[in-house]
């Protein structure tokens, strides 16, 4: 099972009136398809990750004035990198965004700016599985699941819970879900869950029980509290390894497809992408290529 992915916009005080009062000056970078099509405005983009990285890029070549707002924790420690910008219209950064109304935006620094033309959230999106009933998660548990267990909803938009491995639903474990983790190599990834996924329905790879996995889900939680939880990074090797580790040692016939899946190194390409965020930008095009 895939994610459905909806853009999430932070509760920002006065966001929803000016929504109605001036319709399209907010948007999500969702729906962002040119950088022409905002050639002289002023923009504000919302975001402190790869989409709003680019999205800011390709704005300071088109726009009139650029603003980014970021959480303060990604541009304390260091300015952020602005390889491959316009220089002639570098971006304004300015911390998260306090409240708006319909002439100005305030940060939390009680800085103020005057509103701009259009305002592009690249804030990240919710979970969303439409084809499930979230308010009755005891409708998707098997049948040895406790009818008077507590079992919390499948997720509340921002996180789903009680995964094992970040894939294997506990209280159904024939439900799999893939596309959680993020700030992961995703294709890569994926493939070695499919492959852990293939070993475990043919029944040569064993889940621990139920009251394992529950302990396991639960002590996660606590080490990796609120958007922590799934945000891999380069914890995303020793998690592929350890699915790998998983089929090495439960599996004894060699499959096939075995062969070509590797264990990861920190040495990999896009490990060292995501050590040096400039690499990464330079393998798009942005500024000198390696």
């Amino acid at each position: 099972m895939a994610i459905v992915s909806h853009p999430f916009i932070p509760d920002i005080p006065g966001l929803q009136e000016l929504k109605l009062q001036r319709p399209g000056n907010v948007i999500s970078a969702k729906e962002f398809r040119k950088a022409t099509d905002y050639k002289g405005q002023n923009v504000m983009v919302v975001g402190g990750a790869f989409s709003a990285y680019d999205i800011a890029r390709q704005l300071s070549y088109t726009t009139n004035r650029l603003h980014v707002s970021m959480p303060e924790r990604d541009h304390e420690k260091e300015p952020p990198c602005l390889d491959g910008f316009n220089k002639d219209n570098l971006p304004v950064i300015h911390p998260v965004i306090k409240k708006v109304d319909t002439h100005l935006v305030y940060f939390t620094d009680d800085s103020y700016i005057m509103m701009p033309d259009t305002i592009i959230f690249a804030t990240g999106y919710l979970y969303s599985y439409p084809f499930i009933d979230n308010t009755n998660p005891l409708a998707m548990a098997c049948s040895q699941i406790d009818p008077l267990q507590s079992v919390r909803c499948f997720t509340d938009g921002h996180n789903i819970n009680d995964l094992y491995e970040y894939l294997i639903y506990i209280y159904n474990p024939s439900l799999a879900v893939f596309g959680v983790p993020f700030n992961v190599a995703p294709f890569p990834l994926y493939e070695h869950q499919a492959h852990f996924l293939a070993h475990l329905y043919k029944g040569e790879v064993k889940l621990p029980s139920f009251d394992k996995m529950k302990e396991m889900w639960e002590q996660l939680v606590i080490e990796r509290p609120g958007k922590l939880l799934f945000k891999m990074g380069l914890e995303q090797i020793p998690y592929r390894n350890s699915l790998m580790d998983m089929i090495q040692e439960q599996v004894k016939d060699e499959c096939p497809t075995s062969k070509r899946l590797e264990y990861v190194t920190e040495e990999s390409q896009w490990a060292m992408r995501l050590k040096k965020p400039e690499l990464h930008l330079q393998a798009l095009g942005y500024g000198t290529k390696f």
